[in-house]
């Protein structure tokens, strides 16, 4: 299969070089919450590109991630006391399941090895 060129997107819609729309349904990254151009999320972007495209979190941070990770303490009811930062879903999912795994070995239940997981998922 071949791939489409897309020339530009707005909300929900990829356009082709020719003026084809179309509807974009997978729901990747903002995409499908926001859409594609989303002027907020552009702007911010752009604000952000300005000062700093990117800062490795090996030992640095910047006022963007405290604030974002302050804020996602507090509607959490303070009722975790860190924010970790992954930027994909499966290193996201790798150090959860890490996490679990420490958790149950400081806990004095160094037995608790197994995962569970669904066929197919």
């Amino acid at each position: 299969q071949t791939a489409i060129p897309i020339s530009h997107a707005k909300d929900a819609s990829l356009f082709t070089h020719d003026g084809q729309e179309i509807i974009d349904c997978i729901s990747s990254w903002w995409t499908i919450t926001h859409g594609h151009n989303n002027a907020v999320i552009n702007r911010a972007l752009h604000d952000q590109i300005e000062k700093m495209s990117h800062v490795m979190f090996a030992g640095f941070t910047h006022e963007p991630a405290i604030e974002l990770s302050e804020r996602l303490l507090e509607i959490t009811n303070q009722h975790f006391g860190k924010v970790f930062y992954a930027d994909n879903g499966s290193s996201a999912v790798e150090v959860a399941l890490k996490l679990a795994y420490q958790f149950h070995y400081n806990q004095g239940k160094s037995e608790k090895t197994i995962f569970l997981s669904f066929e197919g998922a």
